[in-house]
């Protein structure tokens, strides 16, 4: 037995000759640990923590086998897995806590290789704070919920002395936006042993977001979180304002609600073009009369309903369906107008005399993209049509190699030169008449100029 006592004492030495135990009390300074380090008193449900080093004082490699905390209401963290090494003159931390959950007084071992100090602790008597049946540690965070913006949550809280003696709550109040007390407490509020009093915190968000607060009780601080979205959107319609749903004109569209909106925030309204034939991809013309052309953008405001807002459109020159999509929130609402094909529409139309020869220019657009035949029938002063009369040209090849390059919908420009062997002096007007596949349209007389 008394060989085995000194080899014990043997090996501490030499342990204790290796490395040395010190308290961190600062970022570049640490001072020896006595024998007993008291952490000092604690109210019950806070803590105080200390930060215990280990250094390596030798000129060989320190081997860490065991890190030892023994001891209630001592948690320990921050410690390597073992075993670990230290170079010589590297040190190695541990963080202690000190957080007692009952009245009364502590106490703990540290040990690190066999080498030991003990850590003592006391608690005062101080109301603990309690949610759902379980004590709140003050360094926790108690969420309180997610809640609709404009709607309330309220939680419960019970102030509670779990202590043999009296304690007395002089301060509670409640911080934080959005955050407050339901009722004024009577303070001080004097709790006898194993007595407690409930009070209840409501979170009551008027903007949407993640809010933080505190319930401090003596000076102490207690983390409170809450959490707001935005009330759903109403579903949206959408109004098309146009009286004659051809090619070429401006229309309105809006966008309604189908009640007052209790959510704040913004939407989307697209415009998009389905041509008539296949082989027709878009019309760039179909689009909103300002700024982005297929996109337009609106905010919604609290109480908003009808309209929320309207924009200007134009129907483009291209037979079709044209689309309206509106998005707000998670609803997306679709309305359709039909443009339907028509003939040849001629917007303006001029005739002139340019030395021996006529020059007739229309200007106008197919919504159909199919124009074909074409006829130039001229005219003497007297309103004699001049031999040999109409003059028919097929120019659907023509107007299909425009129309396939142009991102102007159906809209043309057309320049027919025409030689004249005789007096051009004669002439007095044209009529041009163009087909397409929905029918014939004439120019009605036209004067030379």
């Amino acid at each position: 037995m008394k060989r085995f006592a000194a080899l014990c004492l043997l090996f501490a030495t030499a342990a204790t000759a290796q490395m040395k135990l010190v308290q961190v009390t600062g970022p570049a300074s640490e001072k020896d640990l006595p024998a007993v380090l008291a952490l000092g008193a604690v109210a019950v449900g806070e803590s105080t923590t200390v930060t215990l080093r280990v250094r390596n004082i030798a000129q060989s490699t320190l081997v860490v086998r065991t890190v030892v905390l023994a001891g209630s209401g001592f948690t320990m963290s921050g410690q390597p897995t073992l075993p670990h090494q230290l170079a010589p003159g590297l040190n190695m931390d541990v963080e202690v806590r000190f957080s007692p959950r009952d009245y009364g007084t502590y106490s703990a071992s540290f040990s690190v290789n066999g080498v030991s100090v003990m850590l003592t602790g006391s608690s005062t008597a101080a109301a603990v704070l309690m949610t759902g049946g379980a004590q709140i540690p003050s360094s926790s965070v108690v969420d309180l919920g997610l809640a609709e913006r404009g709607a309330r949550i309220i939680k419960t809280f019970r102030l509670a002395n779990t202590t043999p003696e009296p304690v007395s709550v002089q301060t509670a109040n409640v911080t934080g936006n959005h955050f407050q007390l339901a009722q004024d407490l009577p303070l001080p509020l004097e709790l006898a042993p194993g007595n407690a009093y409930e009070f209840n915190v409501v979170f009551a968000p008027s903007a949407s977001g993640v809010f933080q607060g505190a319930i401090a009780i003596n000076g102490r601080a207690y983390r409170i979180t809450g959490a707001a979205h935005e009330p759903p959107f109403p579903k949206p319609t959408i109004v098309v304002d146009l009286p004659n749903a051809t090619s070429a004109q401006q229309g309105k569209v809006s966008v309604r609600l189908g009640e007052p909106s209790r959510a704040i925030g913004s939407g989307t309204l697209r415009i998009e073009f389905r041509a008539s034939s296949g082989a027709v991809l878009d019309d760039e013309a179909v689009r909103f009369t300002r700024g982005t052309p297929r996109t337009a953008a609106f905010s919604i405001t609290e109480g908003a309903q009808t309209p929320v807002s309207e924009f200007t459109f134009q129907t483009g020159t291209t037979a079709g369906t044209i689309v309206f999509t509106a998005e707000v929130g998670g609803w997306t609402s679709t309305a359709t107008m039909e443009i339907a094909p028509q003939t040849v529409h001629i917007d303006r139309t001029r005739a002139i005399r340019n030395g021996s020869m006529l020059e007739v220019e229309i200007t106008g657009y197919d919504n159909t993209r199919t124009l074909d035949a074409i006829a130039f029938t001229f005219y003497t002063a007297r309103g004699d049509a001049i031999q040999p009369g109409a003059i028919r040209v097929s120019a659907a090849p023509d107007f299909r190699r425009h129309f396939e390059g142009s991102v102007a919908g159906g809209a043309f420009v057309m320049r027919a030169v025409f030689p004249v062997a005789g007096a051009v002096a004669d002439i007095a007007s044209a009529e041009v008449k163009v087909t397409n596949s929905a029918g014939t349209t004439e120019s009605g007389k036209i004067q030379l100029q």
